[in-house]
């Protein structure tokens, strides 16, 4: 899926690289996290946030590494087997249901992925700081999750493009949104 308005005619493959404003956005995110002293920098696979974290680790002056578990959503599959569209996941979650399709997974699911990476990560790095570069749905299902919001509505946590948004993790594995949403110069 795309952010790009209007969408580009470009299959999905070209659609998930950086544009010239998401580099930008990426070198931002990096300056504003450069006088923290950040432990580890983990990327969703996803190709746009490989970049994103490429330039980001580059002004931490480290890499980061891929974790599977911030990737995307997975989607699913209809009872007939072919692949559920977002348009398809959307209504379901607008008509306030949170499903779990074939080869899929719902909000909850996605947002409890997060978290365990996460409480892996509190665990290695006690005290520390990790960043994860992840697109709008992965960061909206875990903060959901950390706000207790009711899971057809994580998908509206809105994260824009380069933002940051802060979770403290503290000793008891208690999570709380510091804040969300925050654009950096």
């Amino acid at each position: 899926m795309s952010n790009l308005s209007p969408r580009p005619d470009l299959s999905p493959e070209e659609l998930d690289h950086l544009t010239p404003l998401g580099r930008e956005q990426a070198d931002a995110v990096g300056r504003a996290l450069a006088p923290l002293e950040v432990d580890e920098l983990l990327s969703s696979p996803a190709q746009r946030a490989v970049e994103t974290t490429e330039i980001v680790g580059a002004a931490l002056g480290f890499e980061g590494r891929v974790e599977k578990g911030v990737r995307p959503l997975e989607l699913g599959r209809a009872r007939d087997g072919s692949p559920l569209s977002w348009q398809t996941r959307r209504a379901a979650w607008e008509a306030g249901r949170d499903p779990r399709p074939p080869a899929g997974e719902s909000l909850v699911d996605l947002g409890e992925r997060v978290r365990d990476v996460v409480q892996v990560a509190r665990g290695v790095h006690t005290g520390g700081i990790v960043v994860l570069v992840a697109h709008s749905e992965v960061i909206g299902a875990f903060i959901g999750l950390v706000q207790e919001a009711p899971p057809p509505e994580r998908l509206d946590v809105h994260v824009a493009n380069g933002s940051l948004s802060v979770v403290d993790a503290d000793a008891s594995g208690g999570l709380t949104v510091r804040f969300l949403d925050h654009r950096p110069d």
